[in-house]
């Protein structure tokens, strides 16, 4: 279902995302000071937003499933 689920995303733009999102959340970092990854990926924040959203579901659904499991 996760592989399913992702397919939405080019691979380009989830691995970016896949970046910008571990970087903002395990590490605190703001979009705004990753310029680096906007101008290697060539992607906005707005690009890799809705990727932002399936991450976000992946984990709560996670979380979800360990304490029901």
């Amino acid at each position: 279902m996760v592989a399913h689920g992702s397919l939405e995303f080019p691979p380009s733009v989830a691995a970016a995302a896949a970046i910008g999102y571990t970087l903002s959340k395990v590490y605190d970092v703001a979009w705004e000071q990753l310029p680096p990854l906007h101008v290697l990926s060539g992607y906005s924040e707005a690009d890799v937003k809705p990727c932002f959203a399936f991450f976000d579901k992946l984990v709560s659904d996670t979380y979800d499933s360990d304490e029901h499991g």
